[in-house]
């Protein structure tokens, strides 16, 4: 069984992941998807009371999910299935045990599969995009309202429009670490510093839009308050992470990673991340040549030259911002190197289709 709690090619796995999530009769109802409970009932013979009942269940465990118009289902090699089942555990108190937990190791596996897809019909990836941190794109002329997070967030709160959910690839690094949950382990498993907390709103995980809506509704998510607001912001702009967020204009979701969680879950290499639109430079005058820099670089973008100075490698910056709110010299600074038309002006997809093999 091990064989597939880690990364693997084999394309079994997204049958065996079927065979954990649901039983016959949740299998057929899933298949028969999408469509409303009437449609599924034509198709499954099933009674369509027992197939709307069954139906909402299985939303509310993560394990599909809904439009207003009728059920969906979700592809069973994605690290959708991570978010979705891992948040529905954490959002309804739903135990880790047993069959449960097969599940979510298999989430997790499956999250570091992302090339499990015919040659035929190839991922439709949508790239997630990197957001630099505030302090560091602060006062930079052309910087844009949607690459504040501070800017995206407040203003989705204020719509109700803002969801926090605890980051559970830190969640699961420090649970299968020693096999159970705890403040210590997961502070040592994360050397960016970042506590999830117990509670879902405790994370730092973000959602916003109608993702958020969507969330609330299905899975139960709870609706952060002002405080919880102020205190995740301060917490992301303070600690050394990487923030990656839905490449759009209009919100989606938005996570804090750093390589010691997010990289081994395999989330970071999934999302084909495209970088900001700005990359950092350096003062040479007002460098004190500490390479400081190159060491908190998680991407490692950052090298020193033979004068002692840090020099950017731009096959492997994201413009993630972090050197220059972290240099004590303030010798960096953001430079807007890419036009508006980097971002699109467009929707966020929710759902992310992929034909399993």
């Amino acid at each position: 069984m091990a064989e597939f709690f880690a990364p693997s090619n084999r394309y079994d796995v997204a049958a065996y992941f079927l065979a954990q999530a649901f039983n016959l009769d949740e299998f057929a109802m899933a298949r028969a998807l999408p469509g409303t409970p009437a449609e599924v009932a034509e198709k499954t013979g099933f009674d369509e009371g027992f197939i709307k009942e069954t139906l909402e269940r299985l939303v509310g465990q993560g394990k599909i999910t809904k439009t207003p118009q009728m059920y969906v289902k979700l592809t069973p090699v994605s690290a959708i299935y991570w978010d979705y089942i891992i948040f529905a555990i954490d959002n309804n108190d739903i135990a880790i045990e047993g069959e449960t937990e097969k599940l979510v190791k298999l989430c997790r596996s499956l999250a570091k599969d992302p090339d499990m897809y015919t040659p035929d019909k190839p991922m439709v990836q949508f790239p997630m995009r990197c957001i630099p941190k505030g302090k560091a794109i602060k006062g930079v002329p052309g910087a844009m309202d949607c690459e504040s997070l501070e800017f995206m967030v407040r203003e989705a709160f204020a719509k109700g429009e803002l969801s926090i959910e605890r980051c559970w690839c830190r969640v699961g690094v420090a649970t299968w670490t020693e096999g159970e949950y705890n403040e210590e382990t997961a502070k040592k498993t994360t050397p960016s510093g970042i506590y999830e907390g117990r509670r879902p709103v405790d994370g730092h995980c973000l959602v916003l839009g109608k993702t958020a809506k969507h969330w609330r509704d299905t899975i139960n998510a709870p609706t952060p308050t002002e405080e919880d607001v102020e205190r995740v912001l301060a917490d992301i702009e303070s600690r050394n992470v990487i923030l990656i967020g839905s490449n759009s204009r209009l919100g989606g979701n938005i996570c804090a990673c750093d390589f010691a969680t997010c990289y081994p879950n395999g989330r970071f290499q999934a999302w084909a991340n495209k970088p900001s639109r700005f990359k950092p430079v350096t003062d040479a005058d007002k460098c004190a040549k500490c390479a400081k820099c190159a060491e908190l670089c998680q991407l490692g973008a950052i090298f020193m030259d033979e004068d002692g100075l840090p020099q950017v490698d731009p096959e492997k910056c994201l413009g993630c911002g972090n050197c220059v709110v972290f240099c004590e010299s303030e010798a960096k600074e953001m430079e807007l190197v890419h036009p508006v038309e980097w971002i699109p002006d467009g929707d966020v997809h929710l759902f992310t289709p992929m034909a399993p093999r």
